[in-house]
């Protein structure tokens, strides 16, 4: 024990019928994310979003809402992740999608909403963001528990 609470930033654009997310590789594996990033201290909520999103999408965007708190806790304690996922607009939408400063992120890219579960999602919000997508946003913030077993 000991280690730090890590806190990461994920905002929910949606465009239509699709909602934008990053593909991430490690080592050999590949796996899509809501796009976002780790806080840092003395930034605020909203200014790592915006620099995260720039940083994986090159959009600058604004918050709207909370959707969803959920944190990630190993077994082992190891690692420990709050996640704040917030519904966002995209205020330069004439750009195009791509990752401009995250070599980890390999693309970026509008993903039809009825395809979001078939896909390896981190963590798994793919059942959570298509309710609230399909209710228009419509919900107050949901929080989710420890998604952790369903990671990684």
């Amino acid at each position: 024990m000991g280690k730090d609470i890590r806190i990461r930033i994920a905002v929910v654009i949606p465009r239509g019928n699709e909602i934008l997310l990053v593909r991430h590789v490690k080592g050999d594996r590949q796996y899509w994310l809501v796009p976002g990033g780790g806080l840092n201290y003395g930034e605020t909520i909203e200014e790592c979003a915006r620099r995260e999103i720039k940083e994986e999408t090159n959009y600058d965007i604004k918050l709207l809402k909370l959707l969803f708190i959920s944190e990630s806790v190993s077994a082992e304690y190891e690692r420990h992740l709050i996640n704040l996922t917030f519904l966002g607009k995209i205020l330069n939408p004439e750009e195009e999608a791509k990752p401009i400063q995250d070599d980890r992120v390999m693309e970026a890219r509008f993903v039809n909403i009825d395809k979001l579960e078939k896909l390896e999602l981190h963590p798994p919000l793919a059942t959570f963001i298509t309710r609230v997508f399909r209710d228009e946003f419509k919900e107050n913030a949901l929080f989710l528990g420890n998604l952790w077993s369903y990671q990684f």
